[in-house]
């Protein structure tokens, strides 16, 4: 069980199920595709993936998740015990020691730089300095954990998020987008007129970027 304290704390503000299957659906593309979320939560995004697989004939779902809080983990591991759920920090986690995917999906952990500090943004910024972003040490927690999900991808794959509205206005974003705009052919904002999360006050987004390898083409924006 996650409270509600301990969701603030970690920067854990799980997602509706409508969003993450309009996620999913763009995302997953073939039933024998592998699929992770590296911020899992309670499942939200495990299910969603499993059953689109399912639906598109896929008889044993290669879903993994990632979560750095052991009752999350148990909590997605009772709903879902066939996926291969890791309980870890994130950022402790190399590309080698996980396998690569086609399909990197969730909602990363939103941990604003006054309370993203000492050894946690230690590692997360080291892990951007070793694909060549310098993020500002006033990132919040997302940026280094949308530009570390990226290396978990395999050529071709697709990354889909759901991003707080800083991607649109802070100075430090601009970094996480021309990372973005090196790793994949095409990405997608997609904008709403109504809050994704009601009870928070920062709006968010919907960030889907695919070709990871490909030569860029362009950023679309969608309202």
């Amino acid at each position: 069980m996650v409270t509600a304290a301990t969701q603030k704390t970690i920067g854990a503000f799980y997602t509706a199920e409508p969003i993450a299957r309009f996620l999913v659906e763009w995302a997953i593309r073939g039933p024998n595709e592998s699929v992770l979320d590296p911020s899992c939560g309670d499942g939200a995004f495990v299910g969603a993936a499993a059953t689109r697989l399912a639906e598109l004939g896929c008889q044993i779902p290669k879903v993994w998740g990632v979560d750095s809080h052991s009752g999350a983990v148990a909590a997605a591991r009772s709903l879902f015990p066939a996926s291969r759920l890791v309980k870890s920090d994130f950022f402790a986690l190399g590309p080698g020691e996980l396998p690569q995917f086609e399909v990197v999906v969730g909602n990363p952990p939103f941990i604003r730089y006054q309370t993203f500090s000492g050894d946690a943004r230690s590692a997360a910024l080291s892990r951007t300095r070793d694909v060549g972003v310098n993020l500002a040490r006033l990132s919040s927690s997302w940026a280094p954990f949308v530009i570390h999900s990226v290396a978990f991808l395999r050529p071709g794959g697709r990354l889909a998020m759901v991003v707080p509205a800083e991607l649109g206005h802070a100075q430090y974003a601009l970094e996480v987008l021309r990372f973005l705009a090196q790793e994949f052919s095409r990405i997608k904002v997609c904008l709403f007129r109504r809050k994704l999360f009601p009870h928070l006050n920062e709006d968010a987004f919907l960030l889907l970027a695919e070709g990871r390898g490909t030569v860029f083409n362009r950023i679309l924006r969608k309202h």
